[in-house]
């Protein structure tokens, strides 16, 4: 007891006025495969690969036997990819491309972590992500997108922002 000391005036204790906190909100709203027209944009044309990346950021093709012997192992080391456009990237952001000579409501998809362009929204789900992305605005909602765990080319798209708008 003699070790508590009680403040020597109420102002010790004043409490602030808490600030303002915006609600975020995040709310999946699709989710679909680009891999039916990445392949146009690929280098190894879409068709997946499996390859080692050492540490080093070198990359070896060559059967896991070949790959032990240089030490490398499939958990640390394997990758299983087209392209390091769709390897590299986890988070995507969306573009309407009006433009765009076979769909005039295409919308593009680039990779966050490279800028790339890695591929374009399916055909049946355009419509409704373009929508999306007409009504979006900075400082108001965004429309993002995010790969889907085990999947190289699945994403779900979000619409996240504060809660108000």
């Amino acid at each position: 007891r003699s070790l508590m000391k009680r403040p020597a005036s109420p102002a010790a204790h004043s409490l602030k006025k808490p600030s303002t906190v915006v609600a975020n909100i995040r709310k999946k709203v699709a989710r679909f495969d680009f891999g039916g027209n990445h392949k146009y944009k690929c280098q190894n044309g879409g068709k997946f690969v499996s390859y080692y990346i050492a540490d080093d950021g070198s990359s070896f093709h060559g059967s896991n036997q070949q790959a032990h012997n240089y030490g490398l192992s499939w958990t640390k080391h394997g990758v299983r990819s087209c392209c390091d456009a769709v390897r590299l990237n986890s988070s995507y952001t969306f573009k309407l491309e009006p433009e765009n000579p076979f769909d005039s409501k295409a919308v593009q998809i680039f990779g966050d972590q490279t800028q790339e362009l890695v591929g374009h929204v399916p055909r049946e789900d355009n419509l409704f992500i373009g929508q999306l992305l007409k009504k979006s605005m900075p400082g108001g909602f965004m429309v993002v997108g995010e790969r889907v765990c085990g999947s190289m080319m699945t994403i779900d798209c979000f619409v996240e922002g504060p809660a108000s708008k």
